[in-house]
């Protein structure tokens, strides 16, 4: 049995108060799909990811966790959110 998670996948970057920012993949249901399949659960991520270097990586990161991705088709760039630790 296959389990199929539907939504975002983004790029968190966190900038700590020195300025350094940290970049990592993330977005609810990315996380879900990486944890199902850490469990050896099959999934399917159906998601949008852009064709730039945060998309590449996020590719790279899923690819290495096992998930299969099936990506929207978009020209939009890679999602990011951001944050400001202090």
């Amino acid at each position: 049995m296959t389990i199929g998670v539907i939504g975002e996948s983004l790029v968190d970057v966190f900038t700590d108060a020195s300025g350094k920012a940290v970049e990592r993949p993330g977005g609810s249901p990315f996380n879900v799909a990486v944890a199902l399949a850490r469990l050896d659960v099959d999934v399917q991520l159906f998601t949008a990811i852009g064709n730039d270097a945060r998309g590449a990586m996020l590719r790279s990161h899923l690819a290495d966790e096992a998930v299969s991705v099936t990506c929207g088709l978009s020209t939009a760039p890679t999602a990011v959110a951001r944050a400001s630790l202090d």
